[in-house]
């Protein structure tokens, strides 16, 4: 499992990474990427939403799975 402080740590070679990947996916498959078009600022603003607020979205699913 991935921890904070890793993501922390490597969070600009992460950022680097998605970008170049999303990048690539809309110069190769425009036809597939139209579609994400929607889901854009929903994504974005559960992510600041998250950013701001601190919630640890790793323990969500932990909390999830005790429950059961």
């Amino acid at each position: 499992m991935i921890t904070r402080e890793q993501l922390e740590k490597n969070q600009v070679f992460i950022y680097a990474l998605v970008l170049m990947l999303a990048a690539g996916i809309g110069l190769l498959w425009p036809e597939f990427t139209s579609r994400l078009d929607r889901a854009i600022s929903l994504v974005l603003a559960v992510l600041m939403y998250g950013m701001f607020s601190q919630i640890p979205f790793f323990r969500i699913k932990e909390a999830l799975s005790t429950r059961s």
